[in-house]
């Protein structure tokens, strides 16, 4: 940075930033990361100019803006709105932020998308009667008289219902049908918006797509818990 007489605003600047720089009063600097100047009384509201400045103006995102700051012990990521481990740094670092919003949400859905498939499978080599909680979580009775679903240790039907909630028996093979169609869908466009992400990170129409591929994922797994309730 270093001392400049008044400039022109660059022309990148986009104009609900022009408020900004646009005070006459002291001297102007101009810096060169950002390719504009800014008063000395701006110098907090430039440093979050320049962040998206360089993110949006730039093939490179924004640096990540990170902290550790006591009495916490991690660490804040303000800019990703994440914690890391102290000493460390934040995962998304050089990452563009909408992108890595985008990836939080396909790798949630993925993880729930895996969970549906484990208990579909659950169901299937299961006796003619499941029981699904009020959370849309599949159990059955294993032979040592107690309740199993997938990533859950073994409790008594009593334990389950205290902690989650009553149960409701399932029978109708139907549900089983839809379930499996509905458990491809998720999978499959869970999928797609993995590979939007990667392939297209910063484009805003590959963030259009993983949206909408995320959007149906949501709504297919709401509609695969009201199926159980």
């Amino acid at each position: 940075m270093t001392e400049q007489t008044p400039l022109e605003i660059a022309e990148h600047v986009f104009e609900e930033h022009l408020p900004l720089y646009s005070s006459a009063l002291g001297s102007r600097r101009w810096c060169a990361a950002c390719k504009t100047q800014f008063s000395d009384q701006d110098t907090a509201r430039r440093h979050a100019l320049e962040q998206v400045l360089l993110a949006t103006n730039t093939d490179r995102p924004a640096p990540c803006s990170t902290s550790h700051t006591p009495p916490y012990d991690f660490g804040v990521c303000a800019m990703h709105d994440t914690t890391f481990p102290l000493g460390g740094t934040c995962k998304w670092d050089g990452v563009d932020s909408v992108a890595a919003q985008l990836q939080v949400e396909v790798d949630e859905q993925r993880t729930r998308a895996v969970k549906a498939e484990h208990q579909l499978e659950l169901m299937r080599t299961a006796a003619s009667t499941v029981w699904i909680d009020i959370h849309g979580d599949v159990w059955v009775l294993g032979d040592d008289g107690l309740m199993h679903s997938p990533e859950t240790a073994p409790f008594s039907r009593e334990h389950v219902e205290k902690k989650w909630g009553p149960m409701k028996e399932l029978r109708t093979p139907d549900i089983l049908e839809a379930l499996q169609r509905l458990c491809d869908q998720v999978l499959n466009t869970a999928g797609r918006a993995v590979t939007e992400v990667a392939s297209t990170p910063n484009t805003e129409a590959g963030r259009r797509r993983a949206r909408a591929d995320i959007s149906v994922v949501r709504g297919a797994m709401q509609h695969y818990a009201k199926s159980l309730s």
